[in-house]
């Protein structure tokens, strides 16, 4: 159903239309957790975005073509690009050892109207461990003579990597295991050292302050102080209405402060802020992988779970997407092998014992998030599980299961597991344990 609403959507527009009339009439009676939307997707802002050029907008819009060219060979495709552009520019050049590029430009690029990006890329497909190409240099690197480090990683929500170094098999035969002082290494990188990197506190303090201290001219004969920018964004009209006289209302304070909100967001500011943004993350990301490379070795290969390239319909509100397609680039672009693997029940049993974990062992404790504390909220301890089967007797028993429980972090279990999963799979041809199997 999904891809027939990607291929015709003009067919599910009245029901979408109905939907957001059903959840509007929800909210209003009271329905908590009711998110309204929009039956018509609507610019939301009034800074000029970056959009995506193709090859047939490129020659529907700006050529003038009033005949659908044909795309699918890549020479009359990129015919139709040198017409407006020079491709011997480096920025069109294919990227990758010759003769065969693992980056070419495929015929898109992106423009605010000021800047122009480039998009030379390579579609990106999902290869899990459980290939046998894939296993079987996974085993290469697995072998003890091997320098290659297989890093263990599981994609979260504000915890966003957390990563764990896979034991190897000694020389002499003895036990397995991890090189360096600590045993297993393991590593975190969260939205907070994000944050750190790109100074995003900053920037949107710095956009606060410019909304507050930018006034709008007044008309002639106006009386009292002048209204600041944020001032006008707090007060107008929400968008979210499925009503035809409330989104009048919006019309109308579109229609009356529409041109001085886009003279206020035209200026150059707004663009070298989002630019500052991008090029900060990006440099955030290439200090990832030097903190890795100084904590487990130069040499990586990287096994890493599939929520998000999997989780579709499964995203958490409030919460940035798992972000495992764009890590996958980012490894891709250090030369860093990575492969997915199946998460399914690695944060359900217990790594040791293989019994099924507890869920909120601990009680309520107030929320972490200071605003939501001030409201005296109460959370569950979603991050550490509990497990009764590898427990002393002799610890004190639990309040909530009247009996003892031995407490796992969820993110540590899960690696573990990713753990027992490769290790099962090179000793038995590709198979996981039963346990943690689909079938």
């Amino acid at each position: 159903m999904s891809y027939d609403i990607e291929l015709h959507p003009e067919l599910y527009f009245e029901s979408y239309a109905k939907l957001a009339m059903i959840f509007d009439a929800a909210k209003r009676r009271g329905y908590y957790g009711v998110k309204l939307f929009n039956a018509v997707p609507l610019r939301t802002h009034y800074y000029q975005s970056y959009v995506t050029i193709d090859t047939i907008t490129l020659a529907k819009t700006v050529l003038g073509h009033g005949r659908l060219p044909k795309t699918s060979n890549r020479q009359a495709k990129m015919h139709i690009w040198r017409q407006c552009f020079d491709l011997t520019h480096p920025s069109f050049h294919p990227r990758g050892k010759k003769p065969s590029y693992t980056h070419e430009f495929q015929g898109s690029i992106e423009t605010d109207g000021f800047g122009v990006s480039a998009q030379v890329k390579r579609k990106l497909a999902r290869t899990y461990v459980d290939h046998p190409k894939n296993l079987e240099h996974i085993r290469a690197c697995f072998a003890p003579a091997s320098r290659r480090n297989i890093i263990l990683i599981d994609p979260n929500k504000r915890d966003m990597l957390f990563m764990m170094e896979m034991a190897k098999p000694p020389l002499d035969g003895g036990p397995f295991v991890a090189r360096g002082a600590t045993m297993p290494r393991t590593m975190r990188y969260t939205s907070n050292n994000r944050r750190f990197d790109t100074q995003s506190r900053a920037r949107q303090l710095h956009a606060q302050q410019l909304r507050d201290t930018t006034t709008i001219p007044m008309p002639p004969g106006h009386y009292g102080p002048p209204t600041p920018i944020s001032v006008i964004e707090a007060t107008m009209p929400s968008r979210k209405t499925a009503r035809l006289a409330e989104f009048n209302v919006w019309l109308q304070a579109q229609a009356e402060w529409a041109p001085d909100l886009i003279g206020f967001y035209s200026d150059p500011i707004w663009r070298d802020m989002k630019f500052t943004g991008v090029r900060r993350r990006q440099r955030s990301e290439d200090n990832l992988i030097k903190r890795m490379r100084e904590k487990f070795g130069h040499k990586l290969l990287v096994i890493m779970g599939d929520w998000g390239a999997a989780s579709a319909g499964r995203h958490m509100r409030f919460h940035a997407p798992s972000k495992v397609a764009g890590f996958r680039k980012l490894f891709q672009k250090h030369h860093i092998p990575c492969y997915l693997l199946d998460e399914f029940c690695t944060s359900s049993f217990c790594p040791d014992c293989h019994s099924k974990l507890k869920k909120n062992v601990l009680p309520r404790r107030l929320s972490p998030r200071p605003w939501r504390a001030r409201q005296g909220q109460m959370d569950q301890v979603h991050g550490l599980l509990g497990c009764k089967g590898c427990a002393d007797p002799q610890w004190p028993a639990n309040p909530k299961y009247l009996c003892p429980l031995r407490y796992w972090n969820r993110d540590l279990a899960s690696v573990k597991n990713f753990n027992n999963i490769i290790r099962h799979m090179l000793d038995f041809g590709g198979a996981r344990p039963i346990h943690l199997s689909r079938s």
